[in-house]
């Protein structure tokens, strides 16, 4: 009886050592998506900022001709 109490006590050390293991798996995958949405972020105001520029060349360029124009 004795024998049997202490495998069911070790069985649940064991199931609480794998949700630690999870749960730190866990959080590590979410900083590392937290990197990556950050990176993105970072992406999509670089892309925001040329597609800007690209945008004022043209329409300058375009404002400027058509003042040559006149």
């Amino acid at each position: 009886m004795i024998k049997q109490e202490a495998l069911v006590t070790f069985c649940f050390q064991v199931l609480e050592l794998e949700k630690e293991k999870q749960q730190e798996a866990q959080e590590v995958q979410f900083a590392e998506m937290k990197r990556e949405m950050a990176f993105l972020q970072y992406e999509n105001r670089k892309l925001q900022y040329v597609l800007f520029c690209i945008c004022c060349h043209f329409i300058g360029c375009r404002g400027y001709v058509a003042l040559n124009r006149m």
